[in-house]
């Protein structure tokens, strides 16, 4: 009976199973979905994707998974406005409300203080020119699965390396776009994001048999001696472009400044996650605030 549930659940969920096999196993699958599974959804995207004019979006090369450029000059007011909100929320909160289950990350946007259609951070999030960008690297019009403001305090030496703080590669799909909008300086000091770029993320991933289950997800620095290992520092308004499906990183180690910065997670519809991603407030915010994309935008539809 257990085998016919795990085979049923399977039926049911492949996606769920996937997530955790090899990498070839798990491209393969990708293009059963994109040719037959999610075919006329990632059709329809790309086709929308298409017909934003956006003038010179950033190009994110799949070798490397990664790029970061200067939000006010890319983004215009619209990163300075994002930036100026997120440091309002967090001048609203002392440290005694910041929760979370990461001492050395805590978000600070929740259901008490979820953004409003009107929000500066959302706006830029659903801007056509972060559609174009993130939708550029993964194929089409993708999904807006979560918004948030992040801060680091304080920690110091004195922190053992935990959680996220540890080398990883993120479950949710086979390729993701994590967008991070530096609010403050992010210097050594303030325990930057650290990553391998998507080519070495990808041999080691090969060479030390990895996958996303809980059991293995975080791997010993040891692994990482001789790879080319990238520190993602950079100024206020400067925004990182990162697929941390394909790069291994780490980060808010060790920070003896705080950091402020926003974040934002993209999906594409084959996501692992879609058929049970929920997240209604967030959702109806973005249709109010994109009428014209805001249902793409807003949640999944291969389903």
């Amino acid at each position: 009976m257990a085998f016919i549930r795990n085979l049923a659940g399977i039926l049911r969920r492949p996606e769920a199973a996937i997530r955790y096999q090899s990498l070839g196993v798990r491209k393969a699958f990708r293009w059963l979905q994109d040719n037959l599974l999610c075919r006329q959804e990632v059709v329809l995207r790309r086709s929308l994707l298409g017909s934003l004019d956006v003038k010179d979006p950033c190009h994110i090369a799949p070798s490397q998974g990664y790029k970061m450029v200067n939000g006010s000059e890319y983004f215009g007011e619209a990163c300075d406005a994002a930036v100026e909100e997120a440091k309002n929320i967090l001048s609203c909160w002392d440290d005694q409300k910041i929760s979370g289950t990461k001492s050395y990350l805590r978000p600070l946007i929740t259901s008490d203080n979820a953004l409003r259609s009107d929000s500066s951070i959302l706006s830029l999030a659903t801007s056509d020119k972060m559609i174009k960008t993130v939708g550029g690297y993964l194929g089409c019009v993708p999904v807006l699965t979560y918004v948030n403001v992040w801060y680091s305090p304080i920690l110091g030496e004195k922190s053992e390396a935990e959680g996220s703080q540890q080398w990883h590669l993120d479950h949710e799909d086979l390729k993701q776009m994590k967008v991070f909008i530096y609010c403050s300086e992010v210097d050594a000091a303030a325990g930057p994001m650290w990553l391998v770029d998507a080519n070495g993320s990808q041999k080691l991933s090969m060479n030390i048999g990895y996958n996303t289950s809980s059991k293995v997800k975080r791997v010993d620095d040891h692994q990482f001696i001789n790879a080319d290992q990238v520190a993602l520092t950079g100024k206020a308004c400067d925004v990182a472009f990162v697929d941390t499906s394909s790069c291994f990183h780490l980060g808010s180690r060790k920070t003896r400044k705080p950091r402020l910065l926003i974040a934002l997670q993209y999906l594409g519809p084959q996501a692992y996650n879609a058929k049970t991603y929920d997240n209604p407030m967030l959702a109806s915010a973005i249709v109010q605030n994109k009428p014209n994309l805001g249902n793409w935008l807003a949640g999944f539809g291969c389903q």
